[in-house]
């Protein structure tokens, strides 16, 4: 694994805030966990034709307008979801899901209760957080460590 003492598998279920890095760092050194998937993982990328100038711009139009990080997801349904989160737990091998679930994401709120049944039928811990993805005042980082270093412990993860 990425880290020599890897304790604890994440799945981070939603986009990547501004104050990943951050957390990123922390759940590293601190918590022995690591992200070992994300929204970002199953993207629909298409590959750029580059044979000629008007598919590359094409291409680029596409990537651009088409295929940002969460069309899968907020492109779909809840069956979307459910894909995803098993595909999380059965090929990735996480030990929990993790949700910060961005305040401008308000859809996803009616998608709670379902991800929390699934992650239940799946044996696998799984944590919401209402966060902001561009402004750590929402939910502080410092808080966001707290509820994440509480949610370990209370699970007996790592």
């Amino acid at each position: 694994g990425w880290l020599e003492d890897e304790r604890i598998r994440i799945g981070w279920f939603d986009v990547r805030p501004s104050w990943y890095p951050k957390i990123i760092d922390w759940l590293e050194e601190e918590c022995k966990a690591i992200v070992v998937v994300d929204w970002l993982t199953l993207l629909p990328y298409q590959t750029i034709d580059t044979s000629t100038e008007e598919s590359m711009f094409r291409g680029m139009a596409l990537r651009g307008l088409d295929h940002v990080p969460m069309v899968r997801q907020a492109r779909s349904d809840l069956s979307t979801y459910i894909e995803d989160v098993t595909t999380y737990v059965k090929d990735f091998k996480v030990d929990c899901i993790l949700w910060p679930m961005h305040m401008g994401h308000k859809d996803q709120a009616a998608s709670l209760g379902f991800m929390s049944d699934l992650c239940r039928e799946l044996k696998v811990p799984f944590l919401p957080l209402w966060s902001d993805i561009w402004d750590e005042r929402y939910l502080s980082l410092d808080a966001i460590k707290g509820k994440l270093s509480n949610f370990f412990d209370v699970m007996e993860l790592g």
